[in-house]
């Protein structure tokens, strides 16, 4: 797929299995009860609603049908399956991750307590932002966002900006 990519085109990666938030939150709540169930009980009860977001949103929805129609891609896998993969894979690998923290909590490195949904929200936050704003960012900065060396600046801006957060006191 990758050799027929235009790199500038902007291609949305979705499934056709749109969800409402609320139910992937209790999706997975429900998979890790399942997968590693919890002394304190259900996972549900951890899930509360705030006020403060008015606007927040009730759904994402991804228009995959470029990526479909261009390049010929589908999904794999449907919601229900890649989520269930997904939650799998994090439980498989505890080890590894917990690991990496513990060793910073050891050498001091880390300061603030954190869990490992922590990170990935950290990266993938960024990622998403980075992306999904490419073209307003590259008029507005005149930088070109898929320049090879801005990307590598952008890993190590993660790396970084992850380390602040880990070693900065709560």
């Amino acid at each position: 797929m990758c050799s027929s990519v235009a790199w500038s085109e902007t291609y949305n990666v979705g499934g056709r299995n749109e969800r409402a938030n609320l139910h992937v939150v209790e999706t997975i709540c429900d998979l890790l009860d399942e997968l590693a169930p919890s002394a304190a009980g259900s996972r549900r009860r951890l899930i509360s609603f705030v006020t403060d977001r008015p606007g927040h949103d009730r759904r994402y929805a991804i228009d995959a049908s470029k990526l479909e129609r261009e390049l010929g891609w589908n999904a794999e896998e449907d919601f229900e399956s890649g989520i269930a993969k997904t939650v799998r894979r994090y439980i498989d690998q505890q080890p590894w991750w917990k690991a990496i923290l513990e060793r910073g909590y050891a050498n001091g490195t880390f300061l603030r307590p954190a869990a490992a949904i922590d990170v990935h929200m950290l990266i993938s936050a960024f990622c998403f932002f980075r992306m999904s704003n490419r073209y307003t960012f590259g008029a507005i900065f005149g930088v070109d966002m898929l320049d090879a060396s801005r990307r590598a600046h952008y890993r190590v801006l993660v790396g970084d900006m992850i380390v602040a957060y880990l070693t900065t006191p709560a």
